[in-house]
């Protein structure tokens, strides 16, 4: 089982990577009940940008963006959080009618998978 989250440094790396605009894995959601919808794919990648928005993650270690080292979301001028804000991310939701006994199994292996 992979570790359930990134570094600091490994999110600063991909806080980084969406700042230069480059191409990111997308995100795989599955309706999982009325209103909710399950992480199959990039719960990193949401754990990281969370992080960074909501949590006070200071990005350290990046290389072609230098300037923004040991800064907070918080602490990026207005025009930095936009364009971040504004950075595009792929997501794709499985929508797709699927027996109820298969979603309970995926549901399943997903919680296991992520203990």
């Amino acid at each position: 089982m992979q570790d359930a989250k990134y570094s600091d440094l490994e999110m600063s790396y991909m806080i980084e990577t969406a700042f230069l605009g480059c191409a990111l894995k997308k995100i795989v959601l599955m309706n999982a009940g009325e209103n909710k919808k399950l992480i199959l794919g990039g719960l990193k990648k949401v754990a990281s940008f969370n992080s960074f928005l909501n949590q006070g993650l200071a990005l350290n270690g990046l290389t072609q963006l230098g300037n923004l080292n040991g800064k907070k979301f918080e602490q990026l001028n207005i025009r930095e959080q936009a364009h971040f804000k504004n950075c595009e991310m792929r997501v794709e939701i499985i929508t797709s009618q699927m027996p109820e006994e298969t979603k309970e199994k995926v549901i399943s292996l997903h919680n296991y998978i992520n203990k």
